[in-house]
């Protein structure tokens, strides 16, 4: 079978010539250049950036730190050898509530820190020692003090809400000895305050009238009350002392006063009397109940009204 020319025996010569030519030299550049144009080529598209032929080189070694790390059990004499930080649990909530000391006052904005590392290298716990004169100071005493900062949070809030809890007592104190002070400036001879029993007041209502009207809600008010007592007094005094009393009075804090006279002995047959006087002048105005008198009296209130009616 021709090609081009070419007989069958021809072309097998042509090819088995080659191929001795490509095993005699298979590195020679022109060779490598004649198969590169022969193969398909990579058009150069313009702004792409050549990347750089890839060798076939092992992975490198990792180059180690040339920082050298202090393995020293202490900071040196410039920092009086502090020894290294012995990290525990404790230790750690301590650090942690030191980093977030600033979310502890509700008045002060919180602004996170920006340090990341939470516990120092290196730092020591010391152990406060008492004194011989520590005694009669104004330190705290020891079921006051706490041994760890979370211990110290913890019983702040208890404090806290332990004067929340106390402020009705200071107050219901403060009003209390202020009304005894009012008293003794205005001359009024008290006696108190005697503590009466409290009044304890419990509701339980419905917590919303939409979708929480099924679950209830309780309240609780708990009264305590003080009676003071003004034995003798002017009357008079007595009531400014009240009306200043209520003027000047704390908040949340109510009164109430009960008032008592001394009268005669024969009080009821005197009461009796006085509330018969003050229904008889009343009922004498009504017209079917009132007498008429004598006729010199009707004569003489009949020409009355008709000197009135002349002279207007």
């Amino acid at each position: 079978m021709d090609h081009m020319g070419l007989s069958s025996s021809q072309v097998e010569e042509l090819l088995r010539s080659a191929e001795h030519r490509l095993e005699e030299s298979p590195g020679e550049p022109d060779a490598l250049k004649i198969q590169s144009k022969t193969s398909n080529p990579i058009p150069d598209i313009p702004g792409t950036l050549k990347r750089k032929q890839i060798d076939n080189i092992g992975p490198r070694a990792t180059l180690e730190s040339t920082k050298s790390i202090d393995e020293t059990d202490t900071a040196g004499p410039a920092w009086f050898d502090l020894p290294k930080t012995k990290l525990t649990p404790e230790l750690k909530r301590d650090f942690q509530i030191l980093r977030l000391r600033g979310a502890l006052n509700p008045k002060v904005h919180y602004k996170k820190s920006a340090s990341k590392t939470l516990v120092p290298r290196y730092c020591h716990v010391g152990e406060v020692v008492e004194g011989s004169a520590d005694f009669y100071s104004a330190r705290l005493t020891r079921r006051e003090r706490k041994m760890t900062f979370a211990q110290e949070v913890l019983s702040t809030s208890g404090l806290k809400a332990r004067s929340k809890s106390k402020y009705s007592t200071i107050q219901e104190k403060k009003m209390s000895d202020f009304a005894l002070r009012a008293a003794y400036y205005l001359k009024l001879p008290a006696f108190g305050p005697v503590p009466l029993p409290r009044i304890t007041e419990r509701w339980t209502v419905p917590r919303s009238n939409f979708i929480f009207k099924k679950s209830q809600e309780n309240f609780e008010r708990i009264t305590v009350r003080r009676l003071i007592q003004i034995r003798d007094g002017n009357p008079e005094s007595v009531q400014i002392w009240l009306a200043f009393l209520q003027k000047h009075a704390y908040a949340g804090v109510g009164m109430k006063a009960n008032l008592w006279e001394f009268g005669k002995l024969a009080a009821g047959g005197d009461a009796e009397s006085t509330i018969s006087q003050e229904l008889e002048e009343r009922w004498s105005h009504l017209g079917l109940d009132r007498s008429l008198g004598s006729a010199d009296a009707v004569e003489e209130l009949l020409r009355s009204r008709r000197s009135k009616t002349m002279g207007s």
